[in-house]
């Protein structure tokens, strides 16, 4: 979901018809989005490293498993 709010405030961005400030009101709203989802994917691996620790899995082979 997140991803494709990003593709289309991107798509939005490009100065076509809009004026500047909205472009760059739009750049700055992708650039918190991008921050937002960049710390959430952090967290989630912060979380399964710390699983790993707590239950002794292995990483590399949880992550085969999930992909």
């Amino acid at each position: 979901m997140i991803l494709y709010l990003l593709s289309n405030l991107k798509q939005l961005m490009h100065p076509t018809s809009l004026p500047e400030q909205v472009c760059n009101l739009l750049r700055n709203v992708y650039d918190r989005i991008s921050l937002v989802a960049i710390a959430f994917q952090i967290n989630i691996l912060v979380g399964v490293q710390d699983l790993s620790r707590k239950s002794k899995i292995n990483l590399g082979l949880l992550f085969s498993e999930i992909l």
